[in-house]
């Protein structure tokens, strides 16, 4: 008996049953281009079943019992339950094997061809699909394995009988939790690698986000650190100003968590002298957005809002200087993250952090234009650690971030006058920074990453200010920074200043 389902023919078992095959007989179902099949295929011990799925077709249903079976190109066969297959041909095909929450055996007794196997694994509850071939397996086969935020046992997938069959991951190693991993071949068995992993996408972009609020405060700090032409040239009045900045850092972590960090934002502020004292004090606020990048499809962002206060001395005879700032923060994190299984997964948390800084140097003169202006500096950030979950079940706890570096370097400029009466004032800076915290632990999973970026870096810098009147001065400051574990790439700082 043939039974042909062809040309977007629809076919639906009334008991759950599409074919029933008793009583020895023997029948063959082709099905051409037409997806709409739903139910069981089942033959008894003295039957025989050929099921033939080509040209874009679907059956969903368990087979019991089927002799042969082939699923062609841009078919699919989706299980809803164990079933049983003598000789299994994929032809370009798909075996779904269940929905996400589902997890069944597949038993055949060969396997060959070339095709897909859509698996599900629930490591909560030690479940996963299984292919079990008792006899020889040939062919190249793709796992497309469902992603999980749990933490990965080892994990048998496929045993073969023997051949030569080749299994590989559908778009590589599988996000498992805190790292994601390959295929391993022992002899007729594969199974998840342990030994073998790589950091999977979703701890990527967690780690990454509790190591950014560092790099976002020191950038946010730096705007206001680039004071050139603006409270030196009007020191004994009050002022307001606006600035926007922008950084792009690369960061590399020997724990396989890198990223890269593009920020960009803004910071207003007022000053004023104190008396008729060298001191000037002020304050300030603003805000900052971050994109963070980590590799392999992941990405977070930052938003920073600000405030603080600062406080700046000038001994205009010696010229000795002297400046302090306070800053605290909140952020506002979301982590996202598209799987090795193409699902994605998001969370976020907000926290807040706080940092001081204090820099000390002195403007000498070169003769009567040209100035050269050593300075060391020191600042310490602290940043609130925090707990949240991702969608896929990640579960992260943070420590407290911390940063204490050490600065010390020199600017070198040359000043101009114009007939108008503009002051203009080009300089260059080098300088040295050590970052002395190496301890910033996150967990995944209970799996601990370190975001570590101490050691030494150089920074070099370039600028000019302008002071237009007496009144109104402007600036334009960009700088780049390397280490082998962190590099800013540029950073672009723009002022301007009005005094009254």
């Amino acid at each position: 008996m043939s039974i042909d389902v062809l040309n977007g023919s629809t076919l639906k078992g009334g008991n759950g049953n599409l074919l029933s095959v008793s009583g020895g007989a023997t029948a063959t179902m082709n099905v051409d281009n037409s997806r709409n099949l739903a139910g069981n295929v089942i033959a008894d011990a003295t039957s025989t079943v050929r099921l033939n799925l080509q040209n874009n077709a679907e059956l969903t249903g368990q087979l019991q019992n089927v002799s042969t079976m082939s699923v062609g190109n841009a078919s699919n066969w989706n299980m809803t339950g164990d079933s049983q297959v003598g000789a299994l041909n994929m032809a370009g095909g798909t075996v779904t094997m269940g929905a996400a929450n589902e997890f069944y055996q597949l038993n055949l007794q060969t396997l060959s061809g070339n095709g897909t196997f859509v698996m599900g694994t629930d490591f909560d509850q030690g479940k996963t699909d299984f292919i079990n071939v008792t006899g020889e397996a040939t062919g190249n086969h793709s796992l497309a394995l469902a992603a999980s935020g749990s933490e990965l046992v080892k994990t048998q997938v496929v045993h073969t009988g023997g051949g030569d069959a080749a299994f590989s991951l559908e778009g590589g190693p599988v996000d498992m939790g805190a790292y994601a991993y390959n295929l391993k071949q022992e002899g007729n068995d594969w199974f998840l690698d342990t030994q073998t992993r790589v950091v999977s996408r979703s701890a990527r972009v967690v780690t990454a986000l509790f190591n950014t609020p560092v790099t976002i405060m020191t950038a946010e700090e730096g705007s206001l650190r680039a004071r050139m032409g603006e409270l030196r040239y009007s020191p004994h009045s009050t002022g307001l100003w606006i600035r926007g900045f922008g950084s792009k850092y690369d960061v590399s972590q020997s724990s396989g968590t890198g990223y890269s960090q593009n920020l960009k934002g803004f910071s207003i502020g007022a000053d004023m002298p104190l008396g008729d004292s060298q001191w000037k004090v002020g304050v300030f606020g603003g805000h900052s957005n971050s994109d963070v990048n980590p590799a392999r499809g992941a990405a977070g962002t930052v938003k920073s809002y600000f405030l603080g206060t600062y406080a700046t001395w000038m001994d205009e005879e010696s010229g000795f200087y002297f400046d302090a700032v306070a800053k605290a923060n909140r952020f506002q994190n979301e982590a996202k993250a598209t799987l090795s299984d193409n699902t994605s997964t998001k969370g976020g948390y907000n926290n807040v952090g706080g940092g001081v800084s204090a820099e000390f140097g002195r403007h000498i003169k070169l003769g009567d234009s040209s100035f050269i202006e050593p300075y060391g500096r020191l600042s310490t950030i602290v940043v609130q650690g925090g707990t949240y979950s991702l969608k896929n079940g990640l579960q992260v706890e943070g420590e407290r971030t911390r940063s204490r570096t050490a600065e010390a370097g020199a600017t070198v400029g040359h000043e101009f006058q114009l007939d108008d009466g503009t002051l203009i004032k080009p300089y260059l800076r080098a300088a040295v920074v050590h970052e002395f915290a190496n301890n910033n632990k996150v967990l995944v999973n209970n799996q601990t990453f370190n975001n570590d970026l101490s050691g030494s870096r150089a920074k070099y810098g370039a600028g000019v200010a302008v002071s237009f009147t007496q009144d109104l001065q402007a600036h334009i400051d960009v700088e780049t920074s390397t280490s082998d574990k962190i590099k800013q790439k540029a950073a672009v700082n723009v002022g301007l200043r009005y005094a009254f």
